[in-house]
Order: structure tokens, then sequence, then C-alpha cells
């Protein structure tokens, strides 16, 4: 998931962003499919799953890129990106604390 915005209203954080990975994105564009079609991960990796097996049944090359391996090295950048996040996030709100006096 990327983030496009982080906003804090009255200690509350609200993330707005993608609800795809850039990972999955790139799949998706590699298969020829627009990512804005796609509503959620879950649904993304789905699809890239039964199309990659409808090309490996028909003998048609899959494009580089779209492995499982590939998807747990991916995965672990988007969590690691995540968890940086996260911990960013939980720093600004602990320095918000000691301002104010909470």
């Amino acid at each position: 998931m990327s983030i496009n915005s982080v906003s804090f209203i009255n200690s509350y954080s609200y993330c707005a962003g993608s609800p795809l990975s850039e990972a999955t994105k790139r799949k998706l564009i590699a298969l020829g499919i627009d990512p804005s079609t796609v509503h959620s991960e879950a649904e993304a990796k789905a699809l890239i799953d039964n199309i990659v097996q409808m090309r490996q049944q028909a003998n048609i090359p899959v494009p580089k890129g779209i492995s499982p391996k590939a998807d747990k090295k991916e995965e672990l950048k988007e969590a690691e990106k995540t968890e940086s996040m996260l911990s960013m996030m939980n720093y600004e709100s602990e320095v918000k604390k000691i301002i104010l006096g909470l």
C-alpha cells in the first residue's frame, strides 16, 4: 500500500492511499490490467494467480517478476515500509503528548 497523505486530527491519525502495494500494481500492469479496476490486495492477488495459471495451462509465457519467490521479497519490503511508517506515526504521537503534557 502506498501512503499518499497522513493527517492528524485530535490525536487520531488517518492514512489515505491506494489499497494496492506497489509490487501488486507492477504485476497487474505487466499482465495488462489497469490497477484502478481492482479494489483490494486480495482481489488483485487472486486475479494475478488466475491469469498466471491460465497462461501456464495455455503455454503462454508469464512476465518476469510474477512468481511466488518475487512475491515474498516484495511482501517483506512492503512490511518494512509499513513498519517504518507506523514507527514514525507513533513517534509523532509521543512527541505531541510530551508537548501537550498528556
